[in-house]
C-alpha cells in the first residue's frame, strides 16, 4: 500500500506598514549626529515638538551592542524554512522502524512531498500524522529562532482568513534591555519621577521625528523592512511597527508594570497604553481594560492619546487586530 503526502508551506508575510495621517504638523528632526567615543557611540538629537519647542536628547550605546544586537535578524525566506523542516523530517524518518514501512521524500521546489509504503494498512496514516506534527514543530522552532510568530489576518479585512507571519514584536519589546539600558538611564536623569503620560509625550515627539522609512512591501521583502529597536536608532529611520516597538521597548523598561498593546490596522500599526483615560483621550478597550491610543510613527506630530483619522475609522469599524505586549 503506497500513499502520497504533500506538506504545503502557508507562508505569507504581513504587508508593509504605511500611515496616512490627517494631521497637518509634521515632525522635524533639526539635527542628528553620532560621535565616536572609543568603545561607544554618542547619539545626539535636536528636534521641534508639537508646540514648535526645541527639544534635545543624548545618550551613548556601546559599539559591541550596536554591531551584535539582533545582527542575525533577517528576512523570513520560505526556502530556508523548507530546508529546516526538511532536515527535521529526515531525522524523524531515519528513526522509524524500517520493518514497519518505508518513507520516500520526493523532489519538489516548493512543498515537501513523500510517499509512505507498508503492508500494515494503519501504518501510513499513523506515520503521516507523526511526520505532520514534526513539520508543525519545526515550523514553530524555526519561527522562534528567527524572531517571527504566526499572526491572524486583520479582522474584518480581506486578510481575515489568512495566516501570516510577522516579527515577534513582544519579544523585541521585552528583550535586548542591556543594550538599551543607557537610554533608560539618560531618560531618568533628564526627566526624574516623570509619570508614564509625561514620559510618553516626550518619547512620542522624539521618535516621531526619527525619519519614516517607507520599506518595500512585506509581501515581497519577506519582513526585511522591520528594524529591531537598537537598529532604528543606529540607522536613524524606521517604519511604523519598528518605531512603535522602539517606543514600547523603552516605556516597558521605565514602567515595568505598564500594560501595552500593538494595534494592527490594514497597512498601519499603532500602540495602546493602559493609563488613566482623560475626557478627550482616544482609547480602545481590550479584555475590559482601556488603552489610550499612541501613534509613534510620524511624520505627523500626533499628540499623545490621539490618532490619525484613518486609524480611528478602522478602529471604530472593528477592522484591526491586537497583540498584547505584556
Amino acid at each position: 500500500m503506497t500513499q502520497l503526502v504533500s506538506i504545503k508551506f502557508p507562508l505569507k508575510l504581513l504587508i508593509s506598514m504605511l500611515v496616512i495621517s490627517s494631521f497637518g504638523l509634521c515632525a522635524k528632526q533639526l539635527n542628528f549626529n553620532k560621535y565616536n567615543q572609543g568603545n561607544s557611540i554618542e547619539f545626539n538629537y535636536v528636534w521641534l515638538d508639537e508646540n514648535e519647542m526645541q527639544q534635545t536628547f543624548a545618550f551613548q550605546l556601546t559599539k559591541k551592542d550596536l554591531s551584535n544586537e539582533y545582527r542575525h535578524f533577517k528576512a523570513l525566506r520560505p526556502s530556508l524554512l523548507r530546508m529546516f523542516s526538511l532536515k527535521q523530517l529526515k531525522i524523524a524518518i531515519s528513526e522509524l522502524d524500517p520493518r514497519a514501512g518505508k518513507v520516500k521524500i520526493l523532489p519538489s521546489q516548493t512543498n515537501i512531498e513523500f510517499t509512505l509504503q507498508s503492508q500494515d494498512p494503519k501504518w501510513p496514516a499513523k506515520t503521516e500524522a507523526k511526520l505532520n506534527q514534526v513539520y508543525l514543530d519545526s515550523l514553530k522552532e524555526y519561527l522562534r529562532q528567527e524572531y517571527y510568530i504566526e499572526f491572524n489576518g486583520i479582522i474584518g479585512s480581506e486578510q481575515s482568513n489568512t495566516i501570516h507571519f510577522k516579527p515577534d514584536h513582544q519579544r523585541f519589546v521585552n528583550e535586548g534591555t542591556d543594550a538599551t539600558a543607557p537610554i533608560i538611564k539618560a531618560l531618568k536623569e533628564k526627566m526624574p519621577n516623570a509619570t508614564a503620560r509625561v514620559m510618553a509625550k516626550f518619547l512620542l515627539s522624539w521618535i516621531q521625528t526619527i525619519p519614516y522609512d517607507e520599506m518595500e512591501s512585506r509581501t515581497t521583502s519577506n519582513g526585511a523592512g522591520y528594524l529591531p529597536p537598537i537598529h532604528v536608532l543606529n540607522h536613524n529611520k524606521g517604519d511604523c511597527d519598528s518605531k512603535a516597538t522602539l517606543f514600547a521597548h523603552i516605556m516597558k523598561q521605565l514602567y515595568p508594570k505598564l500594560r501595552m498593546v500593538m494595534i494592527f490596522l490594514p497597512e498601519h500599526a499603532l500602540l495602546g497604553m493602559n493609563v488613566s483615560v482623560l475626557s478627550d483621550d482616544k482609547s480602545i478597550e481590550v479584555d475590559g481594560l482601556n488603552f489610550v491610543l499612541t501613534e509613534p510613527v510620524g511624520p505627523a506630530l500626533i499628540p499623545f492619546a490621539d490618532a490619525a483619522d484613518s486609524s480611528l475609522r478602522y478602529i471604530d469599524s472593528g477592522i484591526y487586530n491586537i497583540e498584547k505586549l505584556y
